[in-house]
């Protein structure tokens, strides 16, 4: 059969009657939504980017500071050099729907090398900078990857370790620093490459590019099983930014936000890509080490006005501040108070979203502002959090400093956002409503509303590359998106998740029980001392726990150290433990194991039913980490990697 060529791009759809592919080259029908407001026209990705260059050329979109000093590109020089990344591409062969791949960290050639690559005609794609060169060779064959674009030596020699075994791969560039391999081009020969292709060659491109295909593959994690490649259209960007943006609160050409969430992730994509272009709001990018401690360096220096944060992030704010308000005094006294009318504030907001500023939080704002200072977030108009739950208690936290944080959720599947609350509405301990244009609904839902949650809308994927199967357990024949979460939706309809149904643990009794609430419990009795908190049980007669001490994390290798951090060791000189590191705080257990004990059996009290109650639990000698492999690049805790790791130690529970 002959291909059927369309060539009025790059706003034209494709027509077709298929709602989902695991072909690149395939399309898919645009999915309507009910509500006229978010029925907005279909518009290609280097359309938003040209409209937007057009619209605001000299304001600043992106911002890197190096050796010392902050280097600017406006959004019409953002614009030319995506063009001639774009011929780069296109002079070295690469071929419509032909993949491109980008390892590092965030920084302007990364944005310029993504966006090129789709304006080429290509599919984009990233990789996590922590991935294994066995993962990197799944990627770079599972998209049949011809360009490879790495950041620096380190990333080029695991590509090389593999390059051999992707036939397709033909070119590599090295972003940062000069290239000490033959063959491999450094940034300015691969953008030199764009002055030796004429014009008319991208326009040809462009007119061949539609809206309802293919144009970037997100890979998930991989926190269980090999990671799926969920296919994102232009459409399903620019929708999903132009409404993005609106929730989260961004004014056109005023905001600013700092991009150091792995760009290979959905919500960091979404976020720093292509809803900041929508609204023109300018990108600093933080230091590689920012989730190591420097990234609180780069918010004092930049001051944004809008901020998304994984909850670790919330959680140091919350550790770091919790040890200094322990030492008391007439400071933190009336620091108190300034908190407690922010609070009260919220609290009020919370069930009336006009609910006015009273005068006292007024007058103690004067302070809190001054706190917010040292964490760079003064200015701060929206924060979100993301990509795994956050405890109330930090939640409450940030709040009594006056911070607008916000929780949502969202899945790469949907393009980042699902449920979010905002400005026009928010639930603490809730993941918030539906999305604008998009609906939801419970599966199957059990006697207290439990059930799978279920998606619709337009930011829904296009299919996972090269997994029909996949695609038809995930998406039914009704267009809904199975999320795998389990949740319920209160009569206001916000929802909250429950478990997950990958994660459900069954008890030998058949009972199903979702392990994160109970662990956001247990974490909860334990703020000072208690950092990550596993509960396991499956096909177990009862549920057992494995706690991990809160320590300092080398600022360098990002790995946990040895050493308590202060709240923890105060916690444990309260009980007569004079202990520095974890080593040390393990020799004197029975000093305090009745305490721990005391926070299991209140979690336990709080538990929905027996069958949720902790019976036993373990303190490890080590902290989780990234470099050790227990959390992902977004510090969601991996639990395959724990079980394998600290399966000895669960089994000792058991036989014990």
């Amino acid at each position: 059969m002959t291909e059927v060529k369309y060539n009025n791009g790059p706003d034209q759809v494709i027509p077709t009657e298929l709602r989902y592919t695991h072909e690149l080259r395939g399309a898919v029908k645009i999915r309507v939504p009910e509500d006229y407001t978010a029925n907005s026209k279909p518009i290609s990705v280097p359309t938003l980017l040209k409209t937007t260059a057009e619209r605001w050329p000299d304001r600043s979109a992106m911002n890197v500071k190096r050796n010392g000093v902050w280097q600017s590109t406006s959004f019409a020089e953002y614009h030319q050099q995506v063009r001639t990344a774009a011929k780069a591409f296109i002079q070295l062969g690469l071929q419509p729907f032909d993949g491109v791949a980008i390892m590092g960290f965030n920084a302007p050639e990364y944005f310029v090398a993504n966006m090129g690559t789709i304006m080429a005609g290509g599919v984009s794609t990233g990789m996590y900078t922590t991935s294994s060169p066995a993962t990197c060779q799944f990627y770079l064959t599972n998209t049949d990857i011809s360009v490879v674009v790495v950041e620096n030596d380190k990333y080029l020699q695991r590509i090389l370790e593999v390059k051999d075994n992707c036939p397709k791969l033909k070119t590599i560039v090295q972003y940062l620093g000069k290239p000490t391999v033959g063959g491999v081009l450094s940034w300015d020969e691969f953008m030199a490459q764009g002055a030796l292709c004429d014009d008319s060659r991208l326009e040809e491109r462009l007119r061949g590019i539609a809206v309802n295909q293919c144009c970037s593959v997100i890979y998930t994690s991989g926190t269980v099983g090999q990671p799926k490649g969920v296919m994102i259209s232009h459409d399903i960007f620019t929708w999903t930014a132009e409404h993005g943006s609106q929730c989260a609160n961004f004014r056109d050409a005023e905001d600013s936000t700092v991009s150091y969430l792995p760009l290979c992730h959905g919500a960091a994509q979404i976020v720093d890509v292509y809803a900041a272009l929508r609204a023109a709001c300018t990108i600093y990018f933080a230091q590689p080490d920012a989730l190591k401690g420097s990234l609180i360096e780069t918010l004092r220096e930049v001051r944004p006005t809008l901020f998304l944060g994984v909850p670790r992030i919330y959680e140091k704010m919350y550790e770091k501040f919790s040890g200094a308000l322990a030492a008391g005094g007439l400071q933190v006294s009336l620091l108190n108070w300034c908190r407690a009318q922010s609070s009260a504030y919220w609290k009020a907001k919370e069930k009336d979203i006009n609910t006015p500023v009273p005068w006292s939080l007024t007058i103690a704002d004067i302070m809190l502002r001054r706190v917010r200072e040292k964490i760079g977030m003064d200015r701060i108009r929206h924060a979100g959090t993301s990509a795994a739950p956050i405890s109330p208690d930090t939640m409450a936290f940030i709040h009594s400093l006056n911070i607008p944080v916000f929780e949502m959720y969202g899945l790469s599947e949907t393009c980042g956002p699902s449920t979010i609350n905002n400005h026009m509405g928010f639930k603490l301990g809730s993941i918030g409503r539906v999305f604008l244009g998009c609906k939801l609904k419970i599966r199957d839902p059990d006697e207290d509303g439990n059930g799978e949650i279920l998606h619709w809308g337009r930011n829904i994927f296009m299919g996972y590359l090269g997994r029909p199967d996949a695609n038809k357990e995930t998406i039914d024949d009704e267009d809904w998106l199975r999320t795998g979460d389990v949740g319920r939706v209160d009569e206001e309809g916000y929802v909250a998740i429950t478990g997950r149904i990958k994660e459900l643990l069954i008890t030998a009794a058949g009972k199903n029980v979702a392990p994160v609430p109970i662990e956001d419990t247990i974490k909860s009795e334990l703020p000072a001392l208690i950092s990550n908190c596993v509960v396991v049980g499956d096909r177990r007669k009862f549920l057992a726990a494995l706690f991990t001490f809160k320590v300092e994390i080398d600022p360098d290798s990002g790995a946990a150290t040895d050493k308590l951090l202060n709240t923890a060791r105060k916690w444990l000189d309260e009980r007569g433990v004079k202990a520095t590191t974890i080593s040390e705080a393990l020799k004197e257990q029975d000093k305090y194991r009745d305490d721990i004990q005391k926070a299991v059996t209140a979690a336990n009290n709080k538990a929905e039913s027996h069958a949720c109650f902790v019976q036993k639990w373990r303190l490890l000698d080590t902290e989780f980490s990234i470099p050790g492999g227990e959390l992902g690049p977004t510090l969601k805790m991996r639990r395959k990697v724990i079980m394998e790791k600290y399966g000895k130690i669960v089994e000792e529970i058991y036989s014990g």
